[in-house]
């Protein structure tokens, strides 16, 4: 219970802390050919990210609480928060090389993206070949 309580809180303050500084990196602009809005969409990424959090912690109180297990929901999750970050890194390094900037933070992040996305596959397979047995 108490790391499902834990997992809830620590995804609650990342989506709020990103929803917070996604609704200040707000600006406007306008000119001779219209208006332009802007938004810094990698805060928008990390409030995802910290949704699946979220949801992790949700299942693991869920689980305590029921003593019913959902068999791979967890590597699931895990999954997708890895996805989420390797995919979203990958684009944004290219786009910055693209672009001649340097995207090297990017980079850096993207191995640990994956690095989620195959612990939660492993154990997902993991979980699922137990229940088989």
């Amino acid at each position: 219970m108490k790391k499902g309580i834990v997992t809830v809180l620590l995804g609650l303050y990342g989506f709020i802390v990103s929803l917070v500084f996604y609704i200040l990196s707000y600006s406007y602009s306008s000119d001779e050919w219209g208006q332009y809005i802007d938004l810094n969409r990698n805060y928008a990424v990390l409030a995802l990210g910290c949704l699946f959090v979220m949801a992790l912690g949700a299942y693991f109180i869920y689980e305590d609480v029921t003593k019913n297990r959902v068999v791979g929901f967890s590597g699931v999750l895990i999954s997708l928060i890895g996805l989420i970050e390797a995919l979203y890194c990958l684009g944004l390094g290219i786009k910055d090389s693209i672009k001649g900037q340097d995207g090297t933070v990017y980079y850096i992040l993207f191995p640990l993206g994956l690095f989620l996305l195959a612990y939660g596959v492993l154990s997902f397979l993991k979980e699922k070949q137990g229940a088989v047995k």
